[in-house]
């Protein structure tokens, strides 16, 4: 009976160890909207990448049917939506987009800082132009994730 106690007690150290931990990592930025969803959280760095835990990003469609042509991503940096994403990325095929999800490993790169607050994504379906634009909140998380 006593093994188990000290079981109970080591898991539950463990655990609220883990949520400390978890509360003090950067907090990751998401946003959406009806159409789009914007997630982005740090990764393991690999050899090519310069900083041991670069953040990339996810602009994630959300309707299963059709897929939109990305014509402009902007990032809503002091007020201003400033085009920072290179145009040929968001292109499907030859770009990171396939037409569900766009993969973004560059625009905060070395982690995002408090001037951006937001995203405009201007897109395209059945030839008529969409604009969309999305606050970023920045999230803590209870549990996150090991990077190792």
């Amino acid at each position: 009976m006593k093994k188990r106690y000290y079981v109970l007690i080591f898991c539950m150290i463990i655990m609220v160890s883990w949520v400390f931990f978890s509360l003090s990592q950067p907090a990751i930025i998401v946003g959406k909207s009806d159409d789009w969803k914007v997630v982005y959280k740090p990764r393991k760095g690999g050899v090519t990448d310069s900083e041991e835990y670069p953040w990339e990003g996810k602009i994630t469609w959300r309707h299963i049917m059709g897929e939109p042509k990305i014509l402009s991503v902007d990032l809503l940096i002091d007020g201003k939506y400033i085009n920072d994403l290179d145009a040929d990325a968001a292109k499907k095929g030859n770009g990171n987009f396939d037409g569900k999800v766009l993969d973004d490993p560059e625009t905060f790169y070395n982690g995002p800082d408090k001037t951006i607050q937001g995203m405009r994504i201007v897109w395209e379906k059945n030839d008529i132009k969409h604009t969309d634009k999305i606050l970023f909140e920045r999230k803590k998380r209870l549990f996150v994730k090991p990077l190792f």
